[in-house]
């Protein structure tokens, strides 16, 4: 308490001392470095004073992410696909009833979109006309293009027994998505008789897309996954 002299010459209380102490905060999620890519992706703190946490406001480089949480436990779900991909700074603001503030200590992340690989054309075939079609998309911002790299394996020798594919693919800046086509070996045009089928198999993460019913001159099969 602030105490005063009386014209006794005692003193006597006359209030209380300020609140001058600042609050302790400090991020917990997501973790420093850590690469993110989903739509709901938590960002949490810890926060304490020696009176009492007023809210705590989240910042995504110096911007304030979604509104300030007034309860415990402090969090919010952030939607990274509306953010740009590349590393950007997250921070948090507690704020206590006398208006003190502390910024927690900066935690830098990364964020990369989320690609996926799907089949467009199931049914390829060298039996007449007919490529194989992938297509390789993505989610969040598109304003700068995407360059994703692929792996091809399994029995097949890429360039013999099917047309030579690349290891990359380019998402072009406005789009959400690019074809790759897989051909046959060299780019028949009639309908030709094989003696055994052979499967071309579209895999992302290691999880079976699609199968391709190729029938190549031997039996074969060729995987594709992804990495950014």
């Amino acid at each position: 308490a602030i105490y005063q002299s009386s014209s006794a010459g005692k003193c006597k209380p006359v209030g209380p001392l300020p609140d001058t102490t600042p609050p302790i905060v400090a991020l917990t999620a997501p973790a420093n470095n850590a690469i993110v890519s989903e739509s709901s992706v938590p960002v949490s703190a810890d926060a304490s004073d020696d009176v009492g946490i007023t809210g705590v406001q989240f910042q995504l480089d110096g911007t304030d992410l979604g509104a300030e949480d007034i309860a415990a436990p402090y969090s919010i779900s952030w939607n990274t696909t509306l953010t740009t991909s590349g590393s950007h700074t997250l921070t948090a603001i507690a704020r206590d009833a006398a208006g003190n503030r502390t910024t927690s200590s900066p935690v830098t992340v990364t964020v990369n979109p989320t690609v996926t690989v799907a089949a467009t054309d199931p049914n390829a075939s060298e039996s007449g006309l007919n490529p194989g079609l992938y297509q390789i998309s993505r989610s969040g911002d598109t304003s700068e293009p995407l360059a994703v790299q692929f792996a091809l394996s399994g029995t097949a020798t890429n360039g013999t027994d099917y047309q030579s594919v690349g290891n990359s693919a380019t998402i072009p800046a406005g789009a959400v998505s690019t074809e790759v086509t897989v051909a046959d070996d060299c780019g028949r045009t009639k309908k030709m008789v094989w003696r055994r089928e052979c499967f071309v198999e579209i895999r992302s993460s290691k999880r079976l897309m699609a199968r391709f019913l190729a029938p190549f001159s031997k039996s074969c099969q060729y995987e594709v996954s992804h990495v950014i």
